[in-house]
């Protein structure tokens, strides 16, 4: 991976079995180049083996939620008590980078109640995992979001 996610030019890739992905962060698109030995196998037929790491993972980075609404299909409200730390976070999110994992769904709860929301951010976008997550919109403010669009 060359430069962080935060880069607009930025494009990850990892090797498969059938050839290469590439994952653009500026576009969000996701590209692949077959390998010519590969070229007369439908590609269909290679991906039924695998690959080998997630594109994206979706992370519940917490059940806590400061409101509670009926349309939510998490099963948000209370904090887990086996919920990762901040250290553990980052930990994890050192192992997803050593697999080439793309970027991350953050989501919960409300992934924001957390006092370290915006460090673990920070350490996967500065380490080429980029991030995509889901807020009720309740701790937004205008510095929350100056920080976020940078």
């Amino acid at each position: 991976m060359a430069g962080s996610a935060t880069d607009t030019a930025l494009v990850s890739r990892r090797a498969e079995r059938f050839g290469a992905l590439s994952y653009d962060y500026a576009s969000r698109r996701l590209t692949f180049a077959r390998q010519r030995r590969h070229a007369g196998t439908p590609l269909a037929a290679q991906l039924k083996e695998g690959l080998g790491a997630p594109i994206c993972l979706t992370w519940e980075l917490t059940y806590a939620c400061n409101l509670a609404c009926v349309h939510c299909l998490s099963s948000s409200g209370r904090r887990d008590p086996r919920e990762l730390t901040t250290a553990e976070a980052i930990d994890l999110l050192d192992e997803l980078r050593a697999l080439q994992v793309f970027y991350v769904n953050i989501g919960g709860g409300e992934p924001m109640i957390r006092s370290d929301f915006f460090a673990i951010v920070e350490h996967a976008t500065t380490h080429g995992i980029g991030v995509k997550f889901s807020t009720n919109g309740t701790y937004l403010d205008a510095g929350a979001a100056r920080r976020l669009a940078s």
